[in-house]
């Protein structure tokens, strides 16, 4: 039966129906390993017989997935089991369907996307702990290959992208309305912020930067790819992931919140280079004027007046704009330690997935608090000193290069194409990475499966939308 007539059932009513199922059987033995266990049998049958479908079904679970904790290690089922099935899939997959599209991946973004996997291949050799770099490198593949790798080869027309959305867009809702029914009854308590979305969200910025990140490619759905009763399903997402978004108290999400408009209006018109380079520059400015002669020192905080005002939002912004609110001196705090890394370490940094092992031989006394001991072993909260940090330079530049490549490519190719749909969907991937970015400025979310498929499937289904508007455009020329 083809794709687009079994979708009700087969492609959306089984795997849902079996995946509450697990859910019962999860909430009776109080065991969340079952969960992903009932669609264990279901997926692997699937990937066997039907590659493309599993792919789609990829998507729906990533909303839904949750952690599973396996000894000192954990893994999100049942996205990031899928991911690894289709990792292992990739080889057959391209041999069978990936031959006519080896073109894709002689461009930009992709030859960024492969230098940085080879760089951390060479930095296996110099981390300062080989088996956290080597586990690091391997959770690598199983993002990039079916983000990236499989996305231009599975998805053929527009309508393909569309079921896609369909699918994610289906499940955000679907996760998203217990959610926030069970934080309306607690009164959108700012204290109950990072307790309601538990288990699919670690913490409220989970939620937050998967929402506000949802938006544009929910928003470019409902424009473009649903109809019938599908539309009434997109706004409703909208609307869940809007007030997800606000009511998660996350202040990062507000400011991208605000942004987005604005970001979208620079975006269709001419001005993207001058804003762009101009944000650019007063950002190395910024930066420069912290760290020349240890500037950064002089807005060292009173330990004794910084605190984090649980369940008083009020007080909780107050302390932001007075520099004595918790969560940011501790942010500046790991900051310095991997500024001060970076110094010593700077053409290979120590490693990826170091960073915990190794920041406090380099933190500064003036910004320590009550909070720095770490026990969550958290890191440094900024994905851009993170790569630099345990990457070196060289990573470093990959990584914003690639951010970079993304931001400018779909200007360029949005205002090279006439083809609307096209251009509605470029505009979503920019916003979208726009989104990414603000988030990652403050947060380490490229390595969490909600934040980290989406960055990789941008990439991926920008590949994708370069290739069909060449192909389209060349067969406009030949028909003329």
């Amino acid at each position: 039966m083809p794709f687009r007539n079994s979708f009700l059932f087969h492609d959306f009513l089984l795997p849902l129906g079996i995946f509450l199922i697990g859910c019962i059987l999860a909430w009776i033995t109080q065991q969340w390993l079952y969960c992903a266990l009932p669609i264990g049998l279901y997926i692997g049958l699937l990937s066997i017989h039907q590659p493309t479908l599993l792919y789609h079904i990829f998507f729906f679970s990533i909303p839904l997935s949750i952690p599973i904790y396996l000894g000192a290690a954990s893994l999100e089922l049942p996205d990031e089991g899928i991911a690894i099935l289709l990792t292992l899939l990739s080889p057959f997959i391209l041999y069978f369907n990936g031959k006519n599209k080896f073109p894709i991946f002689l461009q930009f973004p992709f030859i960024i996307v492969l230098i940085s996997f080879l760089w951390l291949v060479l930095l296996l050799f110099t981390s300062h702990n080989t088996a956290l770099t080597l586990k690091f490198l391997f959770a690598k593949i199983w993002y990039i290959v079916p983000m990236v790798v499989l996305t231009p080869i599975f998805l053929n027309r527009i309508q393909d992208v569309n079921s896609i959305f369909k699918l994610f867009t289906s499940a955000t809702a679907l996760v998203l309305t217990p959610i926030l029914a069970l934080f309306m009854m607690k009164g959108f308590d700012f204290a109950e912020a990072n307790t309601v979305v538990e288990p699919f969200f670690l913490n409220h910025v989970a939620i937050s930067s998967f929402t506000a990140t949802s938006l544009p490619l929910i928003f470019y759905w409902y424009q473009n790819g649903s109809t019938g009763i599908y539309k009434p399903i997109a706004l409703y997402a909208l609307l869940l992931c809007l007030i997800a978004a606000i009511s998660s108290y996350t202040r990062i999400t507000w400011l991208a919140l605000f942004a987005l408009p604005f970001l979208a209006i620079v975006f269709k018109s001419k001005t993207f280079p001058t804003f762009f380079f101009l944000g650019i520059i007063l950002s190395c400015l910024s930066i420069f004027y912290l760290l020349h002669h240890n500037r950064y020192l002089d807005f060292a905080p009173n330990s004794e007046q910084v605190i984090y005002h649980e369940g008083n939002l009020e007080r909780h912004l107050e302390a932001t704009m007075e520099f004595e609110d918790i969560s940011g001196i501790e942010r500046l705090y790991r900051w310095i330690a991997a500024k001060n890394s970076i110094e010593q370490h700077f053409l290979f940094g120590t490693g990826p997935n170091t960073f915990y092992n190794e920041y406090k031989k380099y933190t500064e006394e003036a910004y320590r608090t009550y909070v720095s001991e770490n026990p969550e072993q958290s890191t440094v909260h900024n994905q851009f000193l993170l790569v630099f940090f345990e990457q070196g330079c060289i990573g470093f530049l990959l990584f914003a290069g690639l951010c970079l490549s993304l931001l400018i490519g779909t200007y360029r190719l949005y205002h090279s194409t006439s083809l609307d749909t096209f251009k509605s969907l470029l505009l979503a991937l920019h916003l979208c990475m726009w989104m990414i970015i603000f988030h990652i400025s403050v947060n380490d979310l490229i390595e969490t499966d909600e934040i980290g498929f989406l960055f990789y499937f941008i990439i991926g289904l920008f590949l994708w939308c370069r290739y069909q508007i060449k192909k389209n455009t060349h067969s406009i020329i030949v028909e003329s």
